[in-house]
C-alpha cells in the first residue's frame, strides 16, 4: 500500500504538504499520501506544453521529457477538468564510459587495529605473492586492486587450493616457481618465464574486473497520466474523481553469471513446497593411476587430472560464463490508481466524505541468461558414450536433452552447451486493491487556545 511519487505526473501537482509533530493528515481526494499529502491543481486553466532535454559534459547521458497539461471550468464554474501527460526517456550511462568508474578498488575498515584496508596484491610472509587486504598505509608501493575469482577461462584445483590452475586466452597458464617452496616447476614457453606469472591464481592478480559490465544510470522510460474531474451539484455537496497511470520499462546488460563449485541455487519440491539450497558441486574426476585412480569427467585436462585428490572428491572450480551472455534484464511496471466520491457541508463547522478506490500494480521481468543449475549439474557429471564423445551420464537426463559441458579455457562452452544450462526466467505479477472510506470532521467546542476536533 505505498506510492511511489515517480508515477504522478510533475505538471499534475500543485503542491507537497508535510504535516508535522503529533497529528497526522486525514486521508482525502486530493491527498495521495499519509502525512506527506501531495495536493493537485485545482485551478490550472489553459494548455501548458513543456520540453526539457539535457546531456553530461562527456556527450552522454542523455535526457529527454516532454509534457502537456491542459485544465478548464465548465457549467459555470461548477465543474473542473484537469488532464496531464508526462513522457521521459533516460539513455543511461554505462561505467565504461567513466574512467573512474571501473576502477578495481575496495576499502573496508579494520576496527580491531582502527585502520583503513584496500584490496590489492601482496608478498606474505614466505616471500610468496598473495592476495588480500593491506594496511591503506602500504599504497603505494601496493597497487590497488580487488577483482573477481569467477574469470572467463576458468580456475580450477585438485589436491591443493593453494595451488588453483587458471585459464588465460584459451591456454592453462604454466606454473613457474612454487609458491612457498621456491622450487622449480616443470615448464616451457613464454607463458613459464613471464614476470610475476607462476602458474596458481591470485584472485586480485589474475582476475576478472566486474565493474566493466555495471551501469551507472540504467537507461529507462516513463508514460505517465492523470486526469481529474470535479463537479459541484450545490454548496453542500461536490463530486469527484481521480485517475493516475503510469508505466515504467527499463532495462540493463550486466556481466556473465560468475559462479563456483560451492555456489548454491534454490530447489523447491513441487509437493511439499519446501526450498533447498543445492551445490553445483565439484568436477568428478578420479586420478588416471595410482591410489585413489578411477574415472574422469573427459573434458578434464591430463595435468588437472594429475593432480586430483586421492579422496575422489572431484575437481573444484570457478568460472564466469561468457558463452551464456550478458545478464539480461528488463523491467516493465504499470501502476493504475483511481478512486471517485463524494464530499459536502453538514455545517459550517463540520465536512463529510465518501469515496471508493480501485488500484491495480503490474510488473513483467525478464531475466536472460541467467544458469539452469539442475541442468549444469547434470552437465557436469560426464562420461564418454559409444562413439567416443563425451556424454552426460545420467540416461534421463540425456534423454532431456543434455549436453555435457567442456569448462576449460575461454570459449569451451559450445552454443549447443550453452543453450542446455542457459535459464531465462519470466516473472509476472499483479496486485490489486479495492479500497473505501467515509468520514465527517468537524468541531466540537472552543477551547481558550482554540478549536477542539473530531473525526
Amino acid at each position: 500500500n505505498l506510492v511511489s511519487l515517480s508515477t504522478i505526473p510533475s505538471d499534475f501537482i500543485d503542491r507537497v504538504e508535510v504535516i508535522t509533530g503529533g497529528t497526522s493528515s486525514v486521508y482525502g481526494s486530493d491527498a495521495v499520501a499519509g502525512v506527506v499529502n501531495i495536493i493537485t491543481k485545482k485551478n490550472e486553466r489553459g494548455l501548458t506544453l513543456r520540453a526539457r532535454a539535457g546531456l553530461t559534459s562527456e556527450g552522454d547521458g542523455q535526457e529527454l521529457t516532454l509534457g502537456a497539461t491542459y485544465g478548464t471550468r465548465f457549467a459555470d464554474g461548477r465543474g473542473y477538468f484537469l488532464v496531464s501527460g508526462t513522457y521521459d526517456r533516460d539513455w543511461g550511462i554505462r561505467a565504461v564510459d567513466r574512467e573512474w568508474a571501473v576502477r578495481p578498488v575496495s576499502y573496508g575498515y579494520d576496527f580491531e587495529n582502527g585502520i583503513n584496508e584496500f584490496e590489492g596484491v601482496y608478498i606474505n610472509a614466505d616471500g610468496a605473492p598473495a592476495s588480500g587486504s593491506r594496511p591503506a598505509s602500504e599504497f603505494p608501493p601496493l597497487m590497488m586492486s580487488d577483482l573477481s575469482s569467477f574469470i572467463p577461462g576458468g580456475v580450477f584445483s585438485g589436491a591443493s587450493s593453494a595451488r588453483d590452475r587458471f585459464y588465460r586466452d584459451g591456454v592453462l597458464v604454466e606454473r613457474g616457481p612454487d609458491p612457498v617452496t621456491g622450487e622449480p616447476v616443470t615448464g616451457s614457453g613464454g607463458q613459464a618465464s613471464s614476470p610475476g606469472n607462476v602458474g596458481y591464481f591470485l584472485p586480485n592478480r589474475d582476475g576478472y574486473n566486474q565493474r566493466t559490465g555495471r551501469s551507472l544510470i540504467l537507461a529507462r522510460k516513463r508514460y505517465l497520466g492523470a486526469a481529474k474531474l470535479e463537479y459541484e451539484f450545490s454548496d453542500a455537496i461536490e463530486a469527484f474523481a481521480q485517475l493516475q497511470y503510469s508505466r515504467i520499462t527499463s532495462g540493463e546488460t550486466r556481466e556473465s553469471v560468475g559462479i563456483g563449485w560451492d555456489s548454491t541455487y534454490p530447489l523447491t519440491d513441487p509437493v511439499t513446497g519446501v526450498t533447498t539450497e543445492i551445490e553445483y558441486g565439484k568436477i568428478p574426476c578420479r586420478r588416471a593411476s595410482g591410489s585413489g585412480s578411477g574415472p574422469c569427467n573427459p573434458f578434464v585436462p591430463a595435468e588437472i587430472r594429475a593432480d586430483a585428490p586421492s579422496t575422489g572428491a572431484g575437481i573444484a572450480w570457478d568460472r564466469r560464463f561468457d558463452e551464456v551472455g550478458g545478464q539480461i534484464t528488463e523491467n516493465k511496471r504499470e501502476t493504475i490508481r483511481s478512486w471517485a466520491g463524494l464530499r459536502g457541508k453538514i455545517s459550517d463547522s463540520w465536512n463529510w466524505e465518501a469515496s471508493f478506490g480501485y488500484g491495480q500494480y503490474k510488473q513483467d521481468q525478464w531475466r536472460r541468461n541467467e544458469i539452469n543449475g539442475v541442468n549444469l549439474t547434470q552437465a557436469l557429471n560426464a562420461e564418454l558414450g559409444p562413439d567416443g564423445k563425451p556424454q552426460c551420464a545420467d540416461a534421463d537426463a540425456r534423454a532431456a536433452g543434455c549436453v555435457a559441458i567442456d569448462l576449460f579455457g575461454e570459449g569451451s562452452i559450445t552454443p549447443d552447451m550453452a543453450a542446455w544450462i542457459r535459464a531465462d526466467l519470466h516473472q509476472e505479477l499483479t496486485i490489486r486493491q479495492y479500497t473505501g472510506q467515509a468520514f465527517v470532521t468537524g468541531e466540537l467546542f472552543q477551547l481558550p487556545a482554540g478549536p477542539v476536533g473530531a473525526a
